[in-house]
């Protein structure tokens, strides 16, 4: 496999590279090859569109019930392990400094229970053999999903928001700025 830098380079070309679902399967498979990943590629791709649709359905009513205030600088999806999966959560920050750690601003924490997408299995897994290439198909995975939703749903977010991705007490990788 790949020395862990070409993992995170993978992560800012998923983030310059895919728009969207339409094209971010095939991308991550693609990419996934060319840092011999093998393990659990197969799943993760069968996951991938009902997961999607799941994350789709379940940030949309997160959104609407639980809107996040105007104020709100970045949103930031942050993912962490459980016993046996991978889960997220969803927090907003007031402020936020592209060099600091604005993850860890909570002013919009608007979950009571945190999801489950069946995609994230198969990247457990993966993260438990080889941290670097599970900590890719997570971050990728999420960025991908953000960026479709964002495409049907940006209304959902206050104007001028920041989002990033990454896991829970690593790296934020900032992504998109809505307009």
């Amino acid at each position: 496999m790949a020395k862990t830098e070409a993992f995170t380079d993978a992560i800012y070309d998923a983030i310059d590279e895919v728009a969207g679902i339409q094209d971010g399967k095939q991308w991550i498979v693609t990419r996934s090859g060319k840092l011999g990943i093998k393990s659990h590629l197969t799943e993760i791709e069968n996951e991938f569109d009902v997961s999607f649709q799941e994350f789709e359905g379940w940030l949309t009513d997160l959104l609407t019930e639980k809107k996040p205030p105007a104020s709100l600088e970045a949103i930031t999806f942050s993912l962490f392990e459980t016993a046996d999966t991978i889960s997220l959560y969803v927090a907003g920050a007031e402020e936020w400094d592209e060099e600091g750690d604005w993850a860890l601003a909570k002013d919009y924490a608007p979950l009571s229970v945190e999801p489950y997408f069946p995609v994230y299995k198969p990247i457990y897994q993966l993260l438990e053999d080889h941290l670097p290439a599970g900590l890719f198909l997570g971050a990728a995975t999420m960025i991908i999903f953000v960026k479709e939703f964002v495409s049907k749903h940006a209304e959902l977010f206050p104007d001028g928001v920041i989002l990033g991705a990454g896991f829970d007490g690593g790296d934020v990788y900032d992504f998109m700025e809505l307009n």
